[in-house]
C-alpha cells in the first residue's frame, strides 16, 4: 500500500515512536491523524507534519476508555471520510520482579498495551471492513519473543500483542486488511521515563534504537505489506534460536541478565 494520500491514524504520537512514525508518513504524502492524551505535544507535532505540506488533525484519546477511543475514531472519518492505516502504538513499561510488582501497575500495562489496542481495532476496523480494504500496524517488541528478570508484566503485554495480531490477520484477510506486527529492541524514548533502563539486560544495551529507525520500518512495513518485523533485524537470529532450542538459549543467556 502506497503511503501518499493515505489517511494514517497513529496513536501514541506525542513522543518517540508515534511521533517519528507520523513526520515519516508526513514525508511521504500521507495524511495524518495523531492521537495521545497530550495535546500540547501533539499541537506542536501539528505545525512540523504541516511544515512538510501534509494535512494533520490532532485528537486526545485515552486508550483505556471506550467511549474516548470511539470518539477520536469518529473525528477522523468525520474529517477524511475514512482510515486507511492504523498504527496501534500506545503502550508503557513498568519494569519489576513479578512477585514484588504492583498488581495495579501490570493491570495498568495490560490495560493500555492490550486492551487500549483492542479498543482502537473494534472502533476502527469496521469502518476498513466496509471499504474492503485498510491497514493496521500494531507495535509489539521483541520483548514479546524473549521475556527477561524484571519485565515478565511488560512481555506479558507483548507476548499478548504478537498473539492477538497472528489471530487478526486471518481474521480481516477476506476483507482486504492487511496486518503488519513491529517488533522493536530498545529505543531511545520517553518510555524510560517509566521503565527503569537499568532493568534492561546488559545486550539489549548494545541494540539500543532511535525512534526514527523504527518509523521507518513501520513505513516500509505498510508500503511492503510486511507481516512482522522485528528492529534490528540482528535480533531475529536470536528469535529463531529461542523458538527451536528453548533450553539453550535460556542456558546460554543468563550470563547477560546479570
Amino acid at each position: 500500500m502506497h503511503a501518499k494520500d493515505r489517511v494514517v491514524l497513529i496513536t501514541g504520537a506525542s513522543s518517540g515512536i508515534g511521533w517519528e512514525t507520523a513526520l515519516a508518513f508526513a514525508a511521504k504524502g500521507a495524511k495524518l491523524a495523531v492521537a495521545a492524551r497530550s495535546v500540547d505535544k501533539l499541537e506542536r507535532l501539528s505545525k512540523l507534519i504541516q511544515e512538510r505540506n501534509a494535512e494533520c488533525l490532532v485528537v486526545s484519546v485515552d486508550v483505556t476508555n471506550d467511549a474516548s477511543v470511539q470518539e477520536m475514531t469518529a473525528r477522523v472519518i468525520e474529517r477524511y471520510g475514512r482510515i486507511d492505516v492504523l498504527v496501534n502504538n500506545a503502550g508503557f513499561g513498568i519494569f519489576s520482579p513479578i512477585t514484588e510488582a504492583d498488581l495495579n501497575d501490570l493491570k495498568a500495562m495490560m490495560d493500555v498495551n492490550y486492551f487500549g489496542m483492542i479498543r482502537c481495532l473494534q472502533a476502527v476496523v469496521p469502518n476498513m471492513k466496509q471499504r474492503k480494504m485498510g491497514y493496521v500496524v500494531n507495535v509489539a517488541s521483541v520483548a514479546g519473543f524473549m521475556a527477561a528478570p524484571a519485565h515478565g508484566g511488560y512481555s506479558a503485554t507483548k507476548f499478548a500483542v504478537i498473539g492477538l495480531s497472528e489471530a487478526l490477520r486471518e481474521e480481516v484477510r477476506s476483507f482486504g486488511i492487511k496486518v503488519s506486527t513491529i517488533n522493536p529492541g530498545p529505543i531511545d524514548t520517553p518510555f524510560f521515563d517509566q521503565a527503569d533502563i537499568d532493568k534492561i539486560p546488559k545486550i539489549a544495551k548494545r541494540f539500543m534504537l532511535k525512534p526514527d529507525r523504527v518509523a521507518h520500518e513501520i513505513v516500509r512495513a505498510v508500503e511492503g505489506e510486511i507481516p512482522q518485523v522485528v528492529v534490528p533485524r540482528s535480533l531475529s537470529p536470536l528469535i529463531k534460536i529461542k523458538a527451536l532450542a528453548p533450553s539453550w538459549f535460556a542456558h546460554g543467556s543468563r550470563r547477560f541478565y546479570k
